[in-house]
Parts: C-alpha cells; structure tokens; sequence
C-alpha cells in the first residue's frame, strides 16, 4: 500500500504542469459563470436603482387639513347710498355795500340824481337791514355801523340772496351795480324790483353790489314861528349896507297872520302877534304839506317882506337870497321840520 501510494503521488507529481493548466482552465470556467452571474446581478441593480431614483415621487409638503367652512352668517340688506348733495359753496363769496337815504316828502325816489343825492336828501343811521344768504343764513346790520347811512354785508354765499329793512318808514326805491372784481362782468346800475320791502339779487362769485336804498318817509306835523319887527320910515331893504337884523330890532303885537293850505276840508288858521309870545305868531303841529301865510297889514305899514327863514337841521339861507319874498303874503312848503321866520315891516 505504502509503496502503491508513493508511487501515485510520484506520478501526480510528473503530470503537474498539464495538470495545473488543465485545472486552472476548469477553474475558470466554473467561476467564469459565476462573476459573470454577479456582473449582471451588478448592472440589473445599478439599472433598477436608476428607474427608483427616475420614478421617485418628491415628498410632499404637509398640508393642513380643511376645516369645515364656518356656517354663512345673515347678512343685512344693503343701505339705499345717499343721493349726492350739491357741493358747498362756501369758497365762493361776494358782498353787498349799501348807502341809505331819507329822502323828502314829495321827491321822486323812482327817478332819482344819484350823483347828487346828498343835496335833496339825507343819510340816516341806525336803520335795521337784514340779509338771508342763499344757504339760508340771516344776518343784520345798522347803519352806521361801519360808516355813516351804510350797512356791509361781507362774505356773503354766492346765489340767490335777499336784503330786507326792517321796519319801514315809507315807499322804496333801489338802485345797484354789481361788479365783478378782477376783470370781471359789470351789471351797470340798474332799479331792483322791491317786493315787501325787500330785494332779491343772486349774488356771483368775487362780486361787490353797490346799492342806493331810497326812501320817502312821510313828514310828520312840525311849527311855523314868525318874529315880527318894525323898520324906519322910508328903510331900503336893497341898499348897500342893509341889515334888518340889526337895523330893525321893533318887536310888534298885533299883527294878524292867517294860515291856508289847498284842502277846503280843513280850516285856516289865524292868530296876531302876540298872542303866544311877544313879537311873534306860532303855528303849531302844521302838517306836511304846502301852505300860504298872509299879514294884514296894519293902517300905518307902507310895505312888508320877509328877511329870511331857518330850517330845522339845515344851512341858513345864502346871503344872496335875501330877502326871501317881499309884499304881505308868502307860498311855504312844511315837510316836518320846524321853520322859524324874521317878517319886517316898513
């Protein structure tokens, strides 16, 4: 056995390198399959590792879950808008200058000299006027207030306004102008219609209306006071260095004056000198109206004529118009203001 065994191992041994190679090539065909079987294995995974990564859904975000919407609640009926209203125009201003003017009984306020108002007539203060903005606003003033018979109503709204005097002593006339300032448009003075005693103007933006408000109050009764004086026998009223005043100083009773007027329904009025106070006739309480006063000359009076005659509130007769009347009657006109007369004989 021993020697069989060595002599296998010492064939073996012979047949090595053929055997060797044969056995390497065995070798490699048993793990040729083999590595072969992992290369593929290999690429199916790197392929399939491909497609997941390719195919792979990104995660997505968490998303709140939807709570459940909140029951609608009743909503209130809408509101009917308001209409719009007319833009105020308060920005938009003008103002009304008034001159007031009393006029005398008689004159002719329709047809009046208005560069000349001062001579036939009078401004008076503390006359009430209202004025009543378009946006319904009153106010007052007086004249007086801000400059002699005037009343300033500034910052008045543009449109429709009224101007009013309270308390009226008699028939009115108006006459404005209306001015535009900056250029602007110009009325030219023009009589306003006068409906209770007021005056409608619809009043623009930057205009000042220049007024002249007349008036004719009726004249209340008012005294007729005649002095009477005896002169020298043969005294020339007209020479040169006449002065009755200080040349006949006589005072005379007795006289007797009648007063006349054109109404048959009322009577004349007679009284003498004397009677009331010494020198001199009075009449008193005479209405408004025209008149004539008559002397009865006494027996031993050649002439008469009436030097002159003061009126209450007003300038005493030029020089150059005196005397005032010659002979024993004269035509006076009273408009309720008191007349005191110096009445000379010759």
């Amino acid at each position: 056995m021993f020697v069989s065994f060595g002599m296998r191992r010492c064939r073996r041994r012979t047949q090595t390198p053929r055997n060797m190679l044969v056995l390497f090539m065995f070798a490699m065909m048993l793990l040729s399959p083999i590595a072969t079987s992992a290369s593929v294995a290999d690429e199916v995974d790197a392929q399939r590792e491909l497609m997941a990564q390719a195919t792979e859904v990104p995660a997505e975000e968490p998303v709140a879950e939807p709570t459940e919407a909140p029951l609608p609640t009743e909503v209130p009926a809408p509101t009917e808008a308001p209409l719009p209203t007319e833009e105020p125009e308060g920005e938009l201003l003008g103002s009304f200058e008034i001159d007031y003017w009393e006029c005398a009984d008689g004159y002719d306020i329709a047809n009046p000299d208005l560069e000349n108002l001062f001579m036939d007539c009078e401004g008076v203060d503390d006359v009430l006027f209202e004025l009543l903005a378009s946006d319904g606003v009153p106010s007052s003033q007086l004249t007086g207030e801000f400059g002699d018979s005037h009343v300033s109503f500034t910052e008045v709204p543009t449109g429709m306004t009224s101007v009013t005097q309270i308390d009226v002593v008699g028939p009115i006339s108006v006459f404005c102008n209306g001015i535009v300032q900056h250029g602007g448009p110009e009325t030219g003075v023009m009589s306003v219609p006068v409906a209770n005693d007021s005056i409608q103007w619809n009043l623009l933006d930057d205009e000042i209306v220049f007024c002249s408000w007349l008036t004719t109050p009726p004249a209340g009764p008012a005294d007729l006071i005649v002095n009477k004086y005896a002169c020298p026998e043969g005294y020339d009223v007209h020479a040169q260095d006449a002065d009755p005043m200080t040349d006949c100083t006589e005072a005379i009773d007795g006289v007797t004056f009648i007063v006349t007027d054109d109404d048959l329904a009322t009577f004349d009025i007679q009284t003498d000198t004397g009677d009331s106070q010494p020198g001199a006739v009075y009449f008193g309480g005479l209405p408004a109206g025209d008149y004539t006063i008559e002397e009865t000359l006494p027996d031993d009076v050649e002439s008469a004529f009436l030097w002159d005659c003061t009126i209450e509130d007003e300038e005493p007769n030029d020089p150059e118009d005196l005397p005032l009347n010659e002979g024993e009657s004269w035509d006076f006109q009273m408009t309720g203001k008191d007349i005191e007369c110096h009445w000379f004989n010759v």
